[in-house]
């Protein structure tokens, strides 16, 4: 999948409990190399959405990683205090965002559009 262009993970979290727990986003290319994201602490009841960014210093990215060649994308929750009771979380969606669509898919779009439009004139 190219995920060239994403900017953000993002993950709309419905519920969770438990003092606190650590969501990480992972996301592997085709030749191997991997992209990871540091910890994101979530705390008590904390609802609606997470953002992880693509860009910055959360992000450990090993050298020759290809967004235009993604094959997994990993989505972790752990529990955050070892003295604390687990967490437990639940969500609805998980989406990246600003992903641009392959060249294929674009066109395919751009024929199925010129297609409608001439059967209108027709």
């Amino acid at each position: 999948v190219n995920l060239t262009g994403t900017t953000s993970f993002d993950i709309n979290v419905t519920s969770t409990n438990g003092v606190a727990g650590q969501w990480a986003v992972g996301v592997l290319d085709n030749n191997g190399n991997g992209a990871f994201m540091t910890s994101t602490v979530v705390t008590g009841n904390t609802v609606g959405s997470v953002s992880f960014l693509t860009s910055g210093g959360n992000w450990t990215t090993s050298a020759g990683f290809d967004w235009s060649q993604v094959i997994e994308v990993s989505l972790n929750f752990t529990k955050y205090n070892t003295g604390a009771a687990a967490p437990s979380f639940s969500f609805d969606s998980f989406t990246a965002v600003g992903a641009v669509p392959a060249p294929g898919a674009a066109a395919l779009v751009g024929m199925a559009g010129l297609i409608a439009a001439r059967r209108r004139k027709a």
